[in-house]
């Protein structure tokens, strides 16, 4: 049995962030799938919403400092492409969406707020903060009054809402809103992620199910507002996925490389605090080895992972999940091993 290491986290993390890059096309599109025993295969589908998160993804593995060759001009080639291709006005107003499936998807625009904050962050450009602005607007229009958002809409003269409802992806918008106020410096914003999150708190929304989008919302609204009742929130999400059995134990590698996000966030937020909770760091980060362990088994020598062993595709989203994780436990571990400073 596979122990797995902070060396061996960051070898896997940098094996799967240098893939990703590799991925990434003269054009800035990305090899969106493909199955390694047939590689004849070519794809004809395309996730926009996946290629926003991958370049946010990237942009992370790159604040690391790790030498990934031709991290930096992919990272580029791909955002350009997100800005010029993927982000689009919506209907006749100034707001930015995205297209996915010929279908408005809210996550396109959070997840760009995500990776327009990451790029100003990168180049401090103002123009990364003004289309983070036009995101975040749309996002803030798609409020619902119960704290969830409409995140579908069918387009034309007058959108629509979709009837499938995506409510394990709640926190991005939550996300976005906390990010861009943060970024931005507009408090309505922030006004808007915790109205959003006291309600959804109240009925434990996603508590026992997937939903690690919602600890990365908590994890950005504690930066700022260090509220008991985020913190009781997240712990509770937390409790939740320590106690999915069924995620852990499944055939599919994603939701337990997403669930592996969600439990890295909620350390982090105990890392912000400074103090401990229950759950505690080390029992996340038992499960967090554990499940790491669990996710190597889908690790393919090119740096990808595969939906399954018996589904044997690669695909970006499926990259970023399971990097992520290894990422976020070796940077984890690294900060615990570090010698604290004497007082005096």
């Amino acid at each position: 049995m596979q122990v797995i290491t902070p060396a061996k986290a960051e070898a896997v993390a940098r094996a799967g962030a240098a893939h990703l890059a590799a991925l990434v096309r003269p054009d800035g599109r990305f090899t969106y799938n493909y199955f390694p025993d047939h590689p004849e295969f070519v794809s004809v589908h395309y996730g926009e919403v996946r290629h926003v998160g991958a370049v946010w993804a990237l942009i992370d593995f790159e604040r690391q400092g790790w030498p990934i060759p031709e991290l930096s001009p992919a990272i580029d080639r791909a955002a350009g492409f997100m800005i010029d291709r993927l982000f689009r006005p919506y209907g006749a107003t100034d707001m930015l969406c995205v297209i996915d499936e010929n279908l408005v998807k809210l996550g396109g625009s959070a997840l760009g707020v995500a990776a327009s904050v990451a790029l100003y962050a990168r180049t401090s450009d103002p123009a990364h903060l003004e289309r983070a602005d036009r995101l975040v607007r749309f996002v803030e229009s798609q409020r619902l009054a119960n704290g969830e958002f409409v995140q579908i809409l069918v387009p034309g003269p007058i959108s629509t809402p979709h009837p499938m409802r995506a409510s394990e992806f709640t926190g991005q918008p939550i996300l976005a809103l906390a990010l861009a106020s943060e970024a931005i410096g507009e408090t309505r914003w922030l006004d808007a992620a915790l109205d959003c999150t006291g309600k959804l708190a109240a009925r434990d929304h996603g508590v026992g199910s997937l939903t690690q989008w919602m600890v990365y919302a908590l994890e950005a609204l504690v930066r700022v507002r260090r509220e008991e009742w985020l913190i009781d929130y997240a712990a509770r999400l937390a409790q939740g996925m320590l106690a999915d059995e069924a995620t852990r134990h499944g055939s599919e590698a994603t939701p337990l490389a997403c669930q592996t996000e969600g439990l890295l966030a909620y350390a982090r937020i105990l890392d912000i605090l400074g103090e401990d909770r229950e759950p505690t760091v080390d029992t996340v980060l038992r499960r967090v080895a554990d499940n790491l362990r669990r996710q190597l088994r889908f690790f393919v020598p090119d740096g990808g992972f595969l939906r399954s062993q018996e589904i044997r595709e690669v695909r970006i989203d499926y990259i970023m999940h399971h990097v992520l994780g290894f990422l976020g436990y070796a940077r984890l571990m690294s900060k615990r091993k570090r010698p604290r400073a004497r007082a005096g």
